[in-house]
């Protein structure tokens, strides 16, 4: 959900919304960035906070400050084909665990 809006996306609608970019450590090797999805379901909006929820109640925010720092945050695909969203810092250390994403919830300022 992007300021109030709501879309279901599968990894055929991410592929063709945004390009995958290889990470390192990441099983399967490639994942979709969150900011190229949000630049293009909200163009020239900033995120301001970021909630991903799992389906057992896995959650991690990212607030305005790690957004606007050096970190990826992405969603990718997990060994069971459900999406997980994660991010990474400089070097390929992951962090904001949550398998079975079924909600992204963005803020926008």
């Amino acid at each position: 959900m992007i300021a109030g809006k709501s879309e279901r996306l599968g990894p055929d609608r991410l592929d063709a919304l945004v390009h995958k970019v290889p990470v390192l450590g990441v099983r399967g090797g490639e994942v979709w960035p969150l900011r190229d999805l949000l630049a293009k379901k909200a163009p020239g909006q900033e995120g301001h906070q970021h909630h991903g929820r799992g389906r057992t109640g896995d959650r991690y925010t990212i607030d305005a400050d790690q957004w606007r720092g050096p970190h990826l945050f992405y969603v990718r695909l997990n060994t069971r084909g459900l999406i997980k969203f994660e991010g990474a810092e400089d070097g390929g250390k992951r962090f904001g665990d949550v398998p079975d994403v079924k909600r992204i919830d963005v803020k926008l300022e």
